[in-house]
C-alpha cells in the first residue's frame, strides 16, 4: 500500500495546544477517512505540526477499520476486507508501509485491540455468533474469551491486564461489561432496558471506563468508576448530534472522540472531565474511529 502526503484539512493550532498540555503522549492521533474519495483509509496526523498522512489507500470501501494503537505506539491493528470477501485482522508499522495479515477464517473479525501483554483481541463471528477471541501478535493460538447468546463486542483492557471491559447485549440491550482476562465473571458494570451503551475504552490509571451510550436519545461520551456508580456525562448530542468512539491520551488529561457535525463526522478531542471540547478535523469528509 503506497503512501502519501496530503495537505492538512485540519485545524493544526488545535493539535498545537492539546499537544503542548500532555507530558508524555503518542506523537499522532490515527483515525480513519474516505478524504481521498475511495474508501475508508487509514491517516495519521502529526500533533506537533499538523502534517497529514494517508497510511493505507486500497482498504474496501464498506466498512469501517477500527484501529487500535499498540502499548508502544510502533504498531498498528485493523480490519479490512483487503484481500478477500471477509473482515480480517492486520497489523502493520504506525509509521506506514505493507500490513501483515494475521487471521484467515470464513467468517468476519472486527475491532482488534492491543492487550496489556502484547497480545491482540478482537470480536470475532468465527463460532456463528459475535463473542470475544484473543491470539498472539503474530495470529497465533487464538483463544475464545466469552460465550453468551447475545453480541459481545469491543474489548478494552485495564492497564493492568487483570480486566477486560466490553460492550454486550446478553442483557437485551448493549451495557458495559467487566470480565477477567480469560472472560470469567463477567459482570455488568452499567447499562439499561431502554438505552445502550457501547466503546468501552479503560482510562490509563485504571480507575475509568469512558464509554459512549443513548441514554439521553442520542449517543454521549460517559465515563464511570469501576464501582458502577452513576456514570458522568461529557458531552451534549442533542447540540451535535452524536458522539461515539472515546479514546484516551497516553497520560489520561484527553479523550480523543468522534462526533457527528452538521450530518458530518470529525474528530474531537476534550479534557477528561468534558471541558476545552475542540474540533479537530474539518472537512466534507468522513473522519472516525481516532486512535491515539
Amino acid at each position: 500500500m503506497p503512501q502519501q502526503n496530503a495537505p492538512i484539512t485540519l485545524v493544526a493550532l488545535t493539535v498545537l495546544l492539546i499537544c503542548g498540555c500532555l507530558s508524555r503522549q503518542s506523537d499522532h492521533i490515527y483515525f480513519a477517512s474516505d478524504r481521498d474519495g475511495v474508501g475508508n483509509n487509514l491517516f495519521a496526523v502529526n500533533t506537533a505540526g499538523g502534517e497529514l498522512k494517508q497510511l493505507t489507500r486500497d482498504l474496501k470501501p464498506d466498512w469501517d477499520p477500527y484501529p487500535a494503537l499498540s502499548p508502544d505506539g510502533k504498531r498498528l491493528v485493523f480490519v479490512s476486507r483487503h484481500q478477500d470477501a471477509n473482515l480480517e485482522v492486520y497489523v502493520m508499522d504506525s509509521t506506514g508501509g505493507e500490513p501483515a495479515r494475521l487471521t484467515f477464517t470464513p467468517e468476519d473479525e472486527d475491532r482488534p485491540v492491543f492487550t496489556p501483554d502484547g497480545r491482540i483481541s478482537f470480536d470475532s463471528e468465527r463460532t456463528g455468533d459475535w463473542e470475544l477471541w484473543v491470539m498472539d501478535a503474530d495470529g497465533g493460538n487464538p483463544a475464545r474469551l466469552t460465550d453468551s447468546p447475545g453480541i459481545d463486542e469491543g474489548s478494552s483492557w485495564s492497564p493492568d491486564g487483570k480486566l477486560v471491559a466490553f460492550a454486550s447485549e446478553r442483557g437485551g440491550r448493549f451495557g458495559i461489561y467487566l470480565a477477567g482476562p480469560d472472560g470469567s465473571d463477567a459482570r455488568q458494570l452499567y447499562g439499561g432496558v431502554s438505552f445502550s451503551c457501547n466503546d468501552p475504552a479503560w482510562s490509563p490509571d485504571g480507575k475509568l471506563v469512558a464509554f459512549s451510550s443513548d441514554e439521553r436519545g442520542t449517543y454521549d461520551i460517559y465515563t464511570i468508576a469501576l464501582d458502577g456508580s452513576k456514570p458522568i456525562r461529557l458531552t451534549d448530542g442533542e447540540g451535535r448530534g452524536q458522539e461515539r468512539y472515546p479514546c484516551w491520551s497516553a497520560d489520561g488529561e484527553w479523550l480523543v472522540y468522534a462526533g457527528l457535525e452538521s450530518g458530518d463526522w470529525e474528530i474531537f478531542a476534550m479534557k477528561a472531565d468534558g471541558s476545552e471540547d475542540k474540533q479537530l478535523t474539518n472537512n466534507s469528509a468522513y473522519d472516525s474511529l481516532p486512535a491515539w
